[in-house]
């Protein structure tokens, strides 16, 4: 069990409150100052609204930090064996992920890489107790590498600026720093041994732009060129990429690639046409990617974790690793898209799971498993009656899964509004970096809602490893 220590945080938020009590001027002036701050910066949701923050922060010791790198090191290296099973069997890989089907023949490890997750978020809860439970596989997009650490420097700043007597002393940020993501692009071009030249960073038909820029600026202070383009404007001549005519070496994917009927599908008929230079790129290893489609699709699948618990897969795990899923990944299930009531074992969702699922939805999380950014998520213990049973219909152009709900650890935040200081608890859930299979720091983000997605107005908070 992966559990970590709390009680500091839990020290630092009643320190905060009973000081923002009797410091209310210093505490808005702190927080508008730290809000300027990031707006400066340029920290925007799809470059439009601002983040918004809160004076609050996660406190790690130092052996929970290295806890959960082990750990979070040991479910990618997990991660990639199945992955590895999977994506080299056309059976299974139909068997399992037949809402993948079109995509299969761009199924593929990027020129000079020897892992299918170039960049990873795990998603994880975080219990009041500490005990950590992983939820989602990002191998995607994950939003957030670029700009959680700023959080963690302006909210130091801020404190300091209030002159808070803090019980703790900070080591380091915990949270993932952009230069990690940096690296990890640019040494994904080395491999390749492609010469260097303009970097593309890739978006789609949902014109995703969260970070890119951030990532151009980023790119120009290293001195290199990096280009926000359509991967569908992209063009393959003598086998090399192109945008507008300068030559790309290197890619970064901001896609969202949902299943082909979804409602809100995002790669609509006809993108083998649309996207045809850019696959073919990928496919000859002309455009080394840090996220190849396998990633985007297949391991990004929210499936992914029940196809872990079948005994194809089981199979091929060492007992220590099934002891690991086991103990670390909360509970998860397909729900059947007909209404049948079966389940094939370790993959569907069995009629007993089904069943409890209708009886008792406090247990219960639904998530659709092709989408992201908290999309149709439903929370059943703050689901209403109703709410709940639509999301439990059978949808054959919405695959879904079922997870067991962990309840989040709550956080008391002091917010400044035009009524004074409010406290809001805040749920917290965590999510861990890997840049090319290694810890790069975590993002801790807090919501005044379940489900604390940023697309959702979920915010980011910072985080501090302590001194020993």
């Amino acid at each position: 069990m992966i559990q970590i220590d709390l009680q500091p945080t839990f020290t630092l938020h009643d320190q905060l409150r009973t000081w923002s009590r009797t410091h209310e001027a210093s505490w808005r002036a702190a927080c508008n100052e730290a809000r300027e701050r990031l707006h400066e910066a340029g920290i925007r949701f799809e470059g439009g609204r601002d983040l918004p923050l809160a004076l609050t922060a996660l406190l790690l010791r130092p052996e929970d930090e290295a806890r959960l790198r082990v750990a979070t090191e040991r479910l990618h290296q997990i991660i990639e064996r199945v992955l590895d099973l999977l994506l080299n069997s056309p059976e299974l890989l139909e068997r399992h992920f037949p809402t993948h089907r079109r995509m299969f023949p761009y199924l593929r490890k990027t020129n000079g890489q020897t892992l299918w997750q170039g960049i990873s978020r795990y998603d994880a809860t975080l219990d009041a107790n500490g005990v950590v439970k992983f939820i989602e596989l990002n191998t995607a997009c994950p939003a957030g590498f670029f700009n959680t650490d700023i959080f963690s420097e302006v909210t130091a700043q801020a404190l300091q600026h209030c002159a808070i007597p803090l019980d703790f002393k900070m080591d380091h940020h915990a949270t993932i720093r952009a230069d990690s993501f940096m690296d990890g692009l640019l040494e994904i071009e080395r491999r390749s041994g492609r010469l260097p030249q303009v970097i593309g960073l890739l978006n789609d038909e949902n014109k995703l732009k969260h970070e890119l820029d951030l990532m151009v600026s980023a790119f120009a202070a290293r001195g290199r060129q990096a280009v926000v383009a359509g991967a569908q404007e992209l063009e393959l001549r003598n086998g090399q990429a192109f945008w507008q005519g300068h030559p790309l070496s290197l890619a970064y994917h901001k896609l969202r690639i949902s299943t082909e009927h979804s409602p809100n599908h995002c790669w609509k008929p006809g993108f083998e046409d649309r996207y045809g230079a850019f696959l073919s790129a990928l496919n000859s290893g002309a455009l080394p990617a840090m996220n190849n489609l396998a990633a985007m699709t297949v391991a990004e699948d929210k499936s992914l974790l029940a196809v872990m618990r079948h005994a194809d897969v089981q199979a091929v795990l060492p007992e220590e690793d099934r002891e690991f899923l086991a103990e670390n990944v909360l509970w998860t299930a397909i729900l059947p898209q007909h209404d049948s009531g079966k389940g094939q074992a370790g993959d569907e969702a069995s009629e007993a799971d089904l069943h409890d699922l209708h009886t008792h939805r406090e247990r219960w999380v639904i998530k659709p498993a092709n989408e992201g950014r908290g999309f149709g998520v439903v929370v059943g213990k703050y689901a209403t009656a109703a709410e709940w049973a639509q999301s439990c219909l059978p949808r054959d152009d919405l695959p879904c899964i079922i997870q067991r709900y962990a309840e989040p650890a709550h956080l008391p935040v002091v917010l400044p509004t035009a009524n004074g200081l409010q406290e809001q608890p805040m749920f917290l859930t965590l999510a861990f970096g890997l840049v090319l299979g290694r810890y790069q720091g975590l993002m801790s983000r807090i919501s005044a809602k379940p489900v604390t997605n940023v697309a959702l107005h979920g915010t980011l908070q910072a985080a501090y490893c302590l001194t020993h």
